[in-house]
């Protein structure tokens, strides 16, 4: 009798994990290798640190949390690795692409692919900390890509204003997107008077993982 509950028990528990994945389809479950699993984490900076090849560094004080690092995917477009950083890691907003250039945010980072300068078949990434650009960029360069409204969740309602006050002020100090030799569109100076300016190591050419310089 004992054996013969344990039978129907197990049949029973059976059916009910059944019904719950494949009934209504409100229950969901994730295998751990799946990359669904990537939607709860973000790693966004690990892969592409992997995946693409270090082209410069730009850095307004010495905190990791004030970095942007340049990469550089070799032969491809902006759509395409647009798709796999998408495809790795849900983005929490993505912008249209427009004269080039495309914006991804995510939790704690901010990605920008544009076009390289020194050739049309390469990508330039952009991947900021969002500290970085809550004290470094200008508000301008988000125009016509992410709403008003998502810099203000992002940040707080009054950043844009805060920032472009300290744009008319410096504005020298208010980066506006990676350009190449100067790695900040001129003469960045970071926004902090206190700290020293960013620093610029150039011509890093570190390879990654699979993928790397795409």
């Amino acid at each position: 009798m004992f054996k013969q509950k344990l039978v129907i028990g197990s049949i029973l528990s059976t059916l009910f994990l059944t019904a719950c994945t494949t009934g209504t389809g409100t229950t969901q479950t994730f295998d751990n290798n799946s990359s669904s699993t990537s939607f709860f984490k973000e790693d966004i900076d690990n892969f592409i640190s992997s995946s693409y090849s270090l082209l410069d560094v730009v850095s307004g004080e010495n905190n990791p949390s004030m970095t942007e690092y340049i990469y550089l995917a070799t032969n491809a477009t902006i759509e395409e690795v647009s798709s796999e950083l998408q495809a790795h890691e849900r983005p929490y907003e993505v912008s249209e692409i427009k004269n080039d250039k495309q914006i991804l945010v995510y939790d704690n980072h901010f990605v920008t692919l544009t076009k390289y300068a020194e050739d049309d078949s390469s990508v330039q990434i952009q991947l900021a900390t969002k500290e970085f650009v809550r004290r470094n960029y200008a508000p301008g360069f988000f125009e016509g890509y992410l709403l008003a409204s998502l810099l203000d969740d992002v940040f707080d309602s009054r950043w844009r204003k805060n920032r472009s006050n300290e744009c008319r002020k410096n504005p020298e100090g208010c980066y506006t997107g990676y350009s190449g030799t100067t790695g900040a569109g001129g003469s960045f100076r970071s926004a902090n008077p206190s700290t020293q300016p960013p620093s610029i190591r150039g011509n890093q050419n570190r390879g990654g993982g699979p993928g790397a310089g795409k």
